[in-house]
């Protein structure tokens, strides 16, 4: 009501304001949603399966173990969405919230169909130290990623760019709701 007030008039100043106002809040709607290309500072993971995978020696449990699959992918962006992270990439995919992933074989494959095989480059935008410390945490997934035997590497970065989603935003089901 505070905001709506001050638009309240006919003064010129007042109206370029409001139309300046809502073209700021449609560029950060479309940051946020993933339909803008973005940049900042952030992180760079890389995850590669382990490199001592030896199919007549181990056992398919070892194998298993020192592989990257979509569960672990799923672990990862949930540690990384518990942090400062504002937008994340992995490879050329643009994540978003609603971004579902699936392992077929050496891919990971994401609802839209498209592939991406590792090693996975994950580009995260966010408070890099920040997001250093949680995910590098002793307890935490990417080092049990790496006790498994998988290569893992965390590097900050000041400048990291994540294109606009591929993805349709377009909701498919629900429509606005005002009430009764």
């Amino acid at each position: 009501k505070f905001k709506i007030r001050s638009y309240k008039g006919t003064d010129k100043t007042k109206t370029e304001k409001l139309i300046q106002d809502m073209k700021n809040q449609l560029k950060d709607y479309g940051n946020i949603s993933g339909i803008n290309a973005v940049k900042g500072s952030g992180l760079v993971i890389k995850i590669k399966d382990g490199d001592n995978i030896n199919l007549q020696l181990d056992n398919p449990s070892e194998v298993w173990r020192k592989l990257f699959h979509e569960n672990d992918m799923a672990m990862v962006l949930n540690e990384i969405r518990n942090t400062s992270a504002e937008a994340v990439l992995i490879n050329e995919q643009r994540v978003l919230p609603n971004t579902g992933i699936n392992c077929y074989w050496a891919f990971i494959i994401f609802e839209d169909e498209k592939k991406e095989s590792g090693p996975y480059n994950l580009y995260v935008i966010g408070d890099p130290d920040e997001m250093y410390t949680y995910l590098t945490a002793e307890d935490g997934f990417l080092q049990s990623l790496s006790r498994r035997g998988l290569q893992v590497e965390v590097e900050k970065r000041d400048e990291i760019i994540i294109p606009q989603t591929s993805q349709s935003t377009e909701p498919q089901f629900m429509q606005r709701y005002d009430g009764n």
